[in-house]
């Protein structure tokens, strides 16, 4: 039987109580009363697993207590309120010392297990024991110098306590969430008004720095919301890291050949109809302008080349055939990532986001609704495998794709994860004609709505007046007047150099300043007049490297024969890549040769079949994405993205280097969070407890 936590307290001091009301019989009644109290609470709290410390406490001093009366020492019965309020109020405050307020421990039964574990509940626990150990020290200082009414306000003060006890909780804990929420959105400037206002000084309703996924998924979304919106790109085609390129390039009977290089995307994930991918382009109605094709993977680990199951099934049994040790690890693993996922996605399909709790009632609900995702997400994905998983061949196995967000495994949460192992829960896919595909449709949906995708138009500065943003102005002088800026550029480069310090506040701009680079990569492209006998994504753990050849699944890249192939490797940005320096094509030439030799693993004749060669370093992402240091995947993981919303009100931020972070399905998430921070839920219905201000 579940009993609130006030009255199971009050029915913890009951052999205090007990005593206290026994007391004028005098002799030894009232000690033994209280101490077969205390004991046969003692046993009710083993038989249910968990002692409690008051009764452990009344069950020793009660023992005791006659002892000292046999021994000739009376003073401890001859200040029995004293001696009591002080041995209680060393009990509360001895706990909150150990890291087990008292009534931590009796709130573990009424509360369900995913808040056991959480800092809050363990502080909001040490704040109401602290008032009762203060209750005690107010009931001692009256035992010692009021005696004659030290009962009434003894009774008083533990009155008060459970009252506190009951009320406390409760407003503790919603203060707890709401600062919780407030950081997580620090910024809470109302939306302004985008659509349909007709400002005459504005000339768009929307400008959108960059169109990286983040930004175009912002643009379409806003476009199909009824805003004029304007994209300004750099470069000379939409999509940042989403893009494709083509190659003539001549084959060995002497014909040309054309052939479809990825800018880095190879494999999506959230394309699925309810996914939060799929979910945008059926709201912008661009579902049928990208087919997908699925992407199968293998991995070169320990000398051993396996192509990776599809599903996470096939992975449990391939994992747990190689390391029997681990099998049921392993299997237990998996479920608890499926668990975390489909938390972490409920009703996608309806909002396409991810279950976001807003409100403090959707906070508190959260733990229950998704446990699995409230139990892990902020955990460290290593440390999950490490509880889980016994055999480090295992792990290393497991954290194989890691690679896809970050060079540094260890950074990694559950979270992040989470969608990555989507890609065996629900597949990951490759825009049939390449990366390219799924950028254009996006940008030719804000088209279709009378929005621009300007090109080749880079953005200078992000006009600030009056302390809100008023426009956006071109490298080429042009000024656009608008209430609201989605930026996909860099988000430290768009906050220091487009925006300006002197426009944030001294704490931002510091946090902005601090920001350091993800991972950047190398790439060498490669023309090859063969088809490796590879999957779409091969993985090779000890190089830390991998083949994309997306020719696997789509003939269309490359000439009958023939496969566009590219190696990646992470690397760190910043990493001395000089353009100008006079050994720059000698460096970039040989990482490239070492990478073409740790291919040659999987692909034994590749010199002989290569038609053409690219190679770039991080000072090619940089100049080509403008992202500082050539960075890949926004900023270091473990920092943490900024929110969607600035400092500056109308400005909001999209890209890898936002919530909930890099890949293409992150990027549309924040992309849609950017958007509904502006005009509020497009084309959804979402419950009413997971609203938002904007």
């Amino acid at each position: 039987m579940t009993v609130s936590t006030p009255v199971r307290i009050v029915l913890g001091f009951s052999p205090w109580i007990a005593f206290g009301a026994l007391q004028p019989l005098g002799g030894l009644w009232p000690s033994l009363t209280a101490l077969g109290l205390s004991l046969g609470l003692c046993a009710l709290d083993r038989r249910r697993g968990s002692l409690k410390a008051p009764e452990l406490v009344a069950a020793a001093f009660f023992a005791l207590l006659p002892a000292c009366g046999a021994l000739g020492w009376a003073w401890p019965a001859e200040n029995i309120g004293l001696v009591i309020h002080l041995v209680l109020a060393a009990m509360a405050f001895g706990g909150i010392a150990l890291g087990t307020p008292f009534t931590l421990q009796y709130a573990r039964e009424e509360m369900p297990r995913e808040y056991w574990h959480l800092p809050q509940f363990v502080a909001v626990n040490s704040v109401i024991t602290a008032v009762w150990g203060a209750i005690f020290l107010v009931g001692a200082a009256a035992f010692w110098l009021a005696p004659t009414v030290a009962p009434v306000i003894g009774s008083a003060a533990a009155l008060a306590g459970i009252l506190a006890n009951r009320r406390l909780p409760d407003w503790l804990t919603k203060r707890a969430i709401a600062k919780q929420l407030a950081a997580r959105e620090p910024f809470a400037w109302p939306a302004p008004a985008v659509i349909g206002a007709k400002d005459a000084d504005s000339d768009r309703d929307v400008v959108v720095v960059g169109s990286g996924i983040g930004g175009l998924t912002a643009g379409a979304l806003l476009a199909e919301a009824g805003a004029r919106v304007t994209v300004l790109e750099a470069h000379d085609r939409p999509g940042g890291f989403c893009t494709s390129w083509d190659r003539k390039v001549r084959l060995a009977d002497g014909s040309m050949g054309r052939f479809v290089f990825d800018a880095g995307v190879h494999d999506i994930s959230g394309a699925r109809a309810d996914g939060p991918v799929g979910h945008l382009l059926r709201t912008v109605g661009a579902a049928d302008r990208v087919i997908w094709q699925p992407v199968n993977r293998g991995i070169l680990m320990d000398g051993r080349f396996r192509l990776l199951p599809g599903d996470a099934d096939g992975l449990v049994a391939m994992v747990a055939a190689e390391h029997p040790g681990s099998a049921e690890g392993v299997a237990a693993f998996m479920a608890e990532m499926r668990g975390v996922y489909r938390d972490l996605f409920l009703d996608c399909g309806t909002t396409g986001l991810p279950h976001i709790p807003r409100t403090v009632e959707a906070m508190r609900a959260y733990p229950r609704l998704c446990p699995h995702a409230f139990r892990w997400r902020d955990t460290g994905f290593l440390a999950m495998l490490e509880q889980f998983v016994p055999d480090g061949g295992a792990r290393r196995l497991l954290a194989s794709m890691t690679g896809y967000l970050s060079d540094r495994p260890e950074t990694l949460r559950v979270g992040q994860m989470a969608a990555i192992f989507g890609y065996f829960f629900d597949g990951g896919v490759y825009p049939q004609g390449g990366s390219q595909r799924l950028a254009d449709a996006l940008a030719d949906s804000i088209r279709d709505k009378g929005g621009e995708v300007l090109l080749r138009t880079p953005a200078a500065r992000i006009l600030v007046e009056g302390g809100r943003v008023a426009g956006v102005q071109t490298a080429e002088g042009r000024r656009i007047a608008t209430p609201a800026v989605v930026s996909n550029a860099d988000v430290r480069r768009t906050m220091l150099e487009l925006v300006g310090t002197e426009h944030l506040p001294d704490a931002y701009a510091a946090r902005c300043r601090a920001l350091r680079p993800s991972t950047s990569a190398f790439m060498v492209t490669l023309a090859l007049d063969t088809v490796p006998d590879l999957p779409a994504m091969s993985f090779l753990t000890d190089e830390r490297m991998a083949i994309a050849l997306p020719s696997a699944h789509d003939s269309s890249l490359a000439p009958e024969g023939c496969a566009a192939v590219s190696l990646i490797k992470l690397a760190p940005a910043e990493d001395g890549w000089d353009r100008e320096a006079p050994d720059y094509r000698a460096r970039k030439e040989r990482e490239g040769d070492a990478m073409i030799a740790a291919a040659r693993r999987l692909i034994p004749d590749l010199d002989r079949h290569i038609r053409q060669r690219q190679d770039a370093s991080a000072a090619t992402f940089a100049r080509y994405a403008h992202t500082t240091g050539g960075a890949i995947y926004g900023v270091d993981p473990a920092q943490g993205p900024l929110p969607r919303k600035t400092p500056i009100p109308g400005l909001c931020l999209a890209g890898g280097g936002v919530y909930p972070g890099p890949g293409v399905e992150a990027c549309v998430i924040s992309g849609r969070l950017a958007a509904e921070a502006l005009v509020g839920p497009i084309g959804v219905r979402r419950p009413a407890e997971e609203l938002c201000a904007a």
